[in-house]
């Protein structure tokens, strides 16, 4: 391939094994395989090693779309729902305009335009929210979006479609529902909804519900997961560690720096490392006893100082960790975890096992040693992988220091760090972060992703609310004259509102049953994201239905309570 000649990925994809044959060392040449990435799929599809920043992920994109179409159609379901309970007030209005010669598609063109009309109107209202919403989104998910994208012309485009679309769909059945009255039944007063129409609009409060369950479920298991990530043990201590990023000029003296910085009484320990615990380590080739340098093992290793285990409460299994009093640790000492233990197949004495470690990216053994020591394995990586081999050795090349401390006086501890710092690092700001909160970072995607729908669920509660709260009333207009006579026939209060609120309770009880296992589903393979994650127990998907049905109760509740109390005479001196 010359430079500049234009190649399709296929043809250059043909190419690669090729390329490794020809340039990779011999030595690696079975384990490597080379692929082709596009790189507008990096920031959702990719989750790979060594990645420049932590992506996004797709799951996410389809969670949020999902949830954002749930609310659209739960919108959307109102309107349809409103616009045939209320379809009888204007029965009266299609009657005449039917006797007086109007056709069906004119009728049908009159809902229509309204309801895009009212779909137009909604957009614009959106809009100015969305203005005004805009700032706190943008720092909620830490983007800079702007309004002014809608202005180009394929969003201006998509914005109109979506404004008809909306518009058609909501407003088609009762369009259609309107434009079929028989002019007869209505101009003598007669309801012309029969059984389809009230079953259709129970199915639509169905539906919302449903939709305002999964959402609670949803909430409901990811504040427990991400509880359960903040507080799972993981092998080491965080609370109350501070991270220093380190500089040259610092590890050529780190004794005398420890020294100064350890005179501080709140300071409990200091050790530099070239990972930071929780945030994963780099994979290096090794040769463990009986291997051979053309197969090396890869492993992930961290360097460490003598002090690794007393800063961060990491526990030994056997043996022992680095010390000064062995002079040979520094040279030749390597510390696993269980799970290299496990991988090598050491688990009888790793004790003195001999291990070799080539250097990056060549064919030279830069430290040849032993096992001295096993600790217990410890999350060096965040919670969405499960706990991988590890291999500690000595090397002062920190690119961190760890400080483990004792917060009383933040202002002046930082003023004694700031100060010790200047003196082995003038040219160089200090700063530090807090490791617990350097670590919460790693599921920054979640939290933003449990604050959000924590939004959104609250505006389709509501909207499903209004829309409960609308069809209620229809409903017990429509049986004013049947709670009268029974009011009449001496049905007490609590009857008549257990009368009213009952066929709601039925619906929203079905909802909840088809919530639940499609709740499941969806949060099931959320939690697979995860190596660690709660157990999907069922307190949390009764609460939700609990819940529900409480806020459906409370809805209903004025309906039925004013239904109750009114007097009958009202309702049946007409008859």
């Amino acid at each position: 391939m010359k430079f500049g000649e234009e190649y399709h990925a296929n043809q250059l994809k043909q190419k690669l094994p090729e390329f490794v044959k020809k340039y990779f060392p011999d030595r690696i040449k079975a384990g490597v395989t080379l692929g082709l990435q596009p790189v507008p799929d990096i920031h959702l599809y990719s989750n790979l090693d060594y990645e420049i920043e932590p992506n996004g992920h797709i799951l996410y994109v389809y969670i949020f779309s999902a949830i954002g179409l749930a609310i659209l159609l739960i919108a959307c379901i109102n309107f349809a729902n409103l616009a045939t309970a209320l379809s009888m007030r204007r029965s009266k209005e299609v009657g005449m305009r039917k006797a007086l010669g109007a056709h069906k598609h004119q009728l049908l063109f009159q809902i229509l335009s309204e309801s895009v009309f009212s779909s137009l109107i909604a957009a614009i209202i959106a809009l100015v929210i969305t203005g005004i919403m805009l700032p706190t989104f943008n720092l909620l998910t830490n983007k800079h979006l702007s309004l002014t994208v809608l202005f180009e012309t394929e969003y201006l485009v998509a914005l109109i479609l979506l404004i008809g679309v909306i518009g058609i769909s909501s407003g088609i059945y009762p369009a259609l529902l309107v434009s079929k009255f028989n002019v007869i039944k209505i101009l003598k007063g007669e309801s012309d909804l029969g059984f389809s129409t009230t079953f259709f609009r129970r199915i639509l409060v169905v539906v919302q519900f449903t939709a305002s369950v999964i959402l609670l479920v949803g909430i409901g298991i990811i504040y427990q997961q991400l509880k359960y990530l903040n507080e799972k043990e993981l092998g080491f201590q965080k609370e109350g560690m501070l991270v220093i990023p380190a500089r040259a000029s610092v590890n050529n003296k780190y004794d005398a720096f420890r020294e100064e910085m350890m005179k501080h009484p709140d300071i409990v320990n200091l050790s530099g490392v070239t990972t930071i615990p929780g945030k994963g380590a780099d994979a290096w080739r090794f040769i463990p006893e009986g291997g051979s340098a053309e197969q090396p093992v890869m492993l992930p290793l961290s360097f460490v100082d003598y002090e690794f285990l007393n800063t961060t409460g990491v526990k030994i299994a056997e043996g022992r960790f680095l010390s000064k009093d062995s002079p040979s640790d520094a040279a030749e000492g390597f510390i696993l975890n269980q799970k290299t233990v496990e991988l090598l197949g050491w688990t009888d004495d790793p004790i003195g096992k001999k291990l070799e470690l080539f250097g990056p990216g060549v064919n030279t053994i830069i430290m040849s040693g032993y096992v001295i020591g096993v600790t217990n394995d410890f999350h060096f990586e965040s919670l969405h992988h499960e706990i991988k081999p590890l291999v500690m050795a000595y090397f002062p090349n920190w690119t961190n220091y760890l400080v483990k401390v004792n917060i009383n006086d933040l202002d002046q501890l930082s003023g004694f760090m700031t100060s010790t710092w200047q003196k082995f690092a003038p040219e160089w700001p200090f700063e530090f972060k807090f490791l617990d909160e350097d670590l919460n970072q790693l599921y920054a995607n979640e939290q933003k992703l449990s604050t959000t729908i924590n939004y959104f669920t609250f505006i389709a509660i509501v909207i499903a609310c209004f829309g409960l709260f609308a069809l209620g009333s229809f409903t017990i207009m429509n049986r004013v004259k049947e709670i009268g006579i029974r009011k009449v026939m001496g049905a007490s209060i609590s009857s008549i509102i257990s009368l009213v609120s009952r066929d709601f309770i039925i619906l929203i009880l079905v909802a909840v049953l088809l919530a639940w296992p499609i709740a499941y589903f969806i949060m099931n393979q959320w939690l697979s994201n995860f190596a660690y994650s709660i157990e999907l127990g069922s307190l949390v998907f009764i609460l939700s239905g609990l819940s529900a049905l409480l806020v459906g109760l409370v809805t209903i509740s004025y309906h039925a309570v004013k239904a109750a109390k009114s007097n009958p005479v009202n309702s049946l001196m007409y008859e």
